[in-house]
C-alpha cells in the first residue's frame, strides 16, 4: 500500500469547487483551511486537451480520502491536479497505469482486427472470390 500523503485544501464552500457534499461536516466547525489525507488514487481521466484534441494538458484523479473521510463510504471525489499538491508520485503512478491500460486495450483491439481480417481473407480465398 502506498504511503498516505497529507494535502491542504480550502474548506468546504470556499471558492468555486465544492470539496464535499453539503451536510457531511458541520461547516461552522471547519476552519478556512483543512488538511486532508489522500488514502489512495483509485483512477484518473484526461480533463483538458490541446486545441488539436490529441495531447492531454491536465488530468482529474479519483481520490480515496483518509482521516475522517475513511469512515464515510462512497465519498471518493474527482479532483484536478491543482488540488493535489504533495502527492505527485501517486498521481504519476495513476497516470502511467491509465496509459498502460489504454495501450493494452488498443493492442488487443488491433490484434482482434488483424485476426478478423486474416480469417476473412482466408475464407474468401477458399471460396475463390477475387480480392483485387
Amino acid at each position: 500500500m502506498p504511503p498516505r500523503r497529507a494535502i491542504t485544501l480550502p474548506a468546504v464552500g470556499a471558492g468555486p469547487i465544492k470539496r464535499t457534499p453539503l451536510g457531511v461536516f458541520d461547516k461552522a466547525a471547519m476552519s478556512t483551511t483543512q488538511t486532508y489525507v489522500v488514502e489512495a488514487v483509485k483512477g484518473c481521466r484526461p480533463d483538458k486537451y490541446d486545441a488539436s484534441g490529441r495531447e492531454i494538458l491536465d488530468w482529474k484523479y479519483l481520490i480515496s480520502w483518509g482521516g475522517p473521510w475513511s469512515k464515510l463510504s462512497g465519498l471518493d471525489t474527482w479532483e484536478p491536479t491543482r488540488n493535489l499538491a504533495g502527492c505527485e508520485d501517486m498521481l504519476e503512478d495513476a497516470r502511467l497505469a491509465h496509459l498502460e491500460r489504454e495501450q493494452e486495450a488498443a493492442d488487443s483491439s488491433n490484434a482482434r482486427k488483424q485476426a478478423a481480417t486474416a480469417a476473412m481473407q482466408k475464407s474468401t480465398a477458399a471460396r475463390g472470390v477475387y480480392q483485387g
